[in-house]
């Protein structure tokens, strides 16, 4: 039986309970990472899969700059489940919101909390609201 199968809390014979999966895990931690029975699961880490998309929730808000200055204040983004990949950002942009595909993304300053885009102010007016970029 697979340790992953197991219940959570096991309730023991005189009423103490204990759990098999921190048991598991506290000797995986002990093993250097490796399983216990020696047998690795194909299973991704779930922390190393959600550690990277934390820190993206925090650009919100930040401020959006193009080729010819300030375009407008991050305000969404959209994301793909199946590849976990963000793939466009949604710029609250004077006028209205623009959408600008995630390749346009130059960098992320260090320093101040900008988004640095390959974009004018003209490529967001020549589009409709919400059309991408």
């Amino acid at each position: 039986m697979r340790i992953e199968d197991w219940p959570p809390i096991i309730q023991g014979p005189f009423g103490n309970g204990t759990s098999p999966l921190l048991a598991y895990g506290g000797l995986r931690d002990h093993a250097g990472g490796r399983s216990p029975s020696g047998a690795e699961t194909a299973r991704p880490d779930a922390d190393a899969l959600i550690e990277p998309l934390e820190d993206v929730v925090e650009w919100k808000g930040l401020d959006v700059f193009g080729w010819d200055g300030r375009l407008g204040a991050l305000r969404d983004m959209g994301f793909e489940p199946a590849t976990r990949t963000i793939t466009h950002l949604t710029v609250d942009a004077p006028g209205a919101n623009a959408v600008l595909g995630f390749s346009r993304l130059r960098y992320r300053s260090n320093q101040g909390g900008i988004l640095n885009v390959d974009a004018r102010r003209a490529d967001l007016a020549a589009k409709g609201p919400m059309e991408r970029v």
